[in-house]
């Protein structure tokens, strides 16, 4: 019985480290393959990332030189409109300047028929 016991005992002790040796096995194999597969994810993904960047960069750098042909185009738009505008102030100061110009002479004319009548009058 004492031996039976003992081979029961041994072959319980066997298959245990049958387990454990097996278990470290193919958890090392895991480990192993985790470890050989996480730096081609970690470098795909850092690819894309730089890619990625790669494409904002070029979307901002269009953004940028849409933005300044804009501008550009705004600026000389508002220059050309501000000199329309301030040749129309010009022409209506003209304007205003010969309207007084022939105001004044009609009182001047006015003035010396009063004159003459002031004169006849006395």
């Amino acid at each position: 019985m004492k031996r039976v016991f003992l081979i029961s005992l041994g072959a319980l002790g066997l298959g245990a480290l049958v387990f454990v040796v097996a278990k470290d096995y193919f958890d090392t194999e895991k480990i192993e393959t985790i470890k050989e597969r996480l730096p081609k994810v970690e470098f795909d993904r850092i690819k894309q990332l730089l890619e990625q960047r790669d494409e904002i960069e070029e979307k901002i750098t269009s953004l940028a030189v849409t933005i300044t042909d804009l501008a550009k185009d705004l600026a000389e738009k508002g220059s050309d409109y501000a000199q329309e505008k301030k040749q129309t102030l010009l022409n209506m100061i003209e304007e205003a300047k010969r309207a007084i110009s022939e105001e004044r002479e009609k009182l001047k004319g006015i003035r010396e028929r009063l004159d003459n009548v002031d004169e006849e009058v006395v």
